[in-house]
């Protein structure tokens, strides 16, 4: 006598993705990249550089890091910031242009830098002298911090780093739109309102 043997079908269980990182994943693939690569939350870190630079009020500059192990996660993180504010088509379209500027075919590490700071007072009631202080040490900070990191970034060969030439609107003036940050090393503005710049061999940072 024969017995039947029952057969269970499999079931399979996915794990949906959010909707976001596909709608992300299709415009990838809409240019031509279909990268595998993992996404990695960033976190925001905050470095205080100085305080109290002898002016009225107390003055806190702090510098901050966002750092992404590949150029996939930071293009992650400029899509979910750039969809609160952009429909479909400018989207795609500003997704395309920073696909174009960071040359994301080659990989790499991507740090994106910049800095914070905060006043007690309104700028416009500072003198030149004192813009001129907050210039310098700004200044002098970037430049240090950026050739040789900290706990929280340590920099290596063909790293790239990100920055936005935005600030309190009485320091824009004296930031002459991105003016500063081509100082220490990054190239000029780009379509994407960002500059870029990326470490040789000697940890040198080099316009993009």
């Amino acid at each position: 006598m024969s017995t039947k043997i029952k057969r269970f079908k499999r079931r399979k269980y996915l794990i949906k993705a959010p909707k976001q990182r596909c709608e992300f994943e299709k415009i990838l693939r809409k240019f031509g990249f279909r990268d595998r690569s993992p996404i990695h939350d960033t976190k925001l870190i905050y470095v205080p550089v100085l305080r109290d630079i002898h002016l009225p009020n107390n003055v806190t500059l702090s510098g901050f890091y966002l750092f992404y192990p590949n150029k996939k996660s930071f293009l992650y993180n400029s899509y979910l910031t750039y969809s609160k504010f952009m429909k479909n088509r400018r989207l795609v379209k500003s997704i395309k242009i920073l696909l174009n500027e960071i040359y994301y075919e080659e990989k790499a590490r991507i740090c994106e830098v910049g800095w914070k700071v905060e006043l007690g007072l309104n700028i416009i009631h500072l003198n030149s002298r004192q813009k001129a202080t907050i210039y310098i040490k700004v200044l002098k900070f970037a430049k240090k911090i950026l050739k040789s990191g900290n706990e929280f970034y340590q920099p290596k060969e063909n790293d790239m780093l990100v920055s936005t030439p935005n600030g309190p609107k009485g320091l824009q003036r004296l930031n002459k739109r991105g003016k500063l940050n081509e100082r220490i090393g990054f190239g000029k503005i780009k379509e994407s309102r960002n500059q870029y710049g990326k470490y040789n061999d000697k940890l040198d940072l080099i316009p993009i």
